[in-house]
């Protein structure tokens, strides 16, 4: 079973932009997102970084099933681990704010 997980930044010209690509590949299928750190939140590449590495690890336990559960399912656990992970994040420092991205 063939694995491959990296970050990619985007704009690294402007130190403004938090921009993170994230891909991870598992056997005939892969996990790809893309987040947009919160200018203004010093550690807001963290909370993306985070975030995304966090779904990937919940879509690998089921790459192959997970996207054929229902959508709303899909959803809501997703949204469960966004949480989970601003929530421990929120523990080091500054809330959760401070961790803000936008996840496409």
């Amino acid at each position: 079973m063939k694995k491959i997980s990296y970050f990619t930044e985007k704009g690294k010209a402007s130190a403004s932009c938090k921009d993170t690509v994230y891909f991870r590949e598992n056997g005939d299928s892969g996990f790809y997102s893309l987040a947009d750190g919160v200018n203004s939140e010093k550690k807001s590449k963290i909370g993306a970084r985070a975030i995304q590495k966090a779904l990937a690890d919940e879509w690998e336990k089921d790459p192959e099933g997970f996207f054929e559960k229902p959508i709303e399912d899909v959803k809501q656990r997703f949204i469960e681990v966004i949480h989970e992970v601003l929530y421990h994040l929120s523990k080091r420092k500054k809330g959760q704010e401070a961790y803000a991205s936008t996840l496409l």
